[in-house]
């Protein structure tokens, strides 16, 4: 405790409550499951996530490139996968054969 300012000090981090506020929002993964992995209460993880200092940044989403929505995209068919992750950390896989159109049309949809 920091008798001086009469509070405790940080236990963690900010740049540990980032990495694990932005592993629990990958695909797949529960904040449960990160907090056992950490040793950190479900329900600290759960305030870092409602915390802005803590929403993980463009540049910590590794793996992932931005892209832009354009009007004339074409139509065409995916043979490989492709990964969206939305602001709100929610993600959209898309594997196999998939039409580019209802993915651009889904976007726009999320987008509003």
């Amino acid at each position: 405790m920091n008798k001086r300012l009469g509070k405790e000090s940080p236990k963690h981090s900010d740049d540990f409550r980032r990495r694990l506020v932005a592993e629990s929002l990958l695909a797949g993964v529960t904040v449960p499951q990160v907090a056992k992995r950490h040793g950190v209460p479900s329900s600290q993880i759960y305030k870092w996530r409602g915390d802005d200092r803590y929403a993980p940044s463009s540049s910590t989403a590794e793996g992932f490139t931005g892209i832009a929505i354009s009007d004339a995209a074409p139509a065409i068919t995916l043979t490989d996968s492709i990964n969206i992750t939305l602001e709100n950390g929610r993600a959209l896989s898309f594997n196999g054969c998939t039409n580019t159109a209802f993915i651009l049309e889904l976007a726009r949809g999320l987008a509003r």
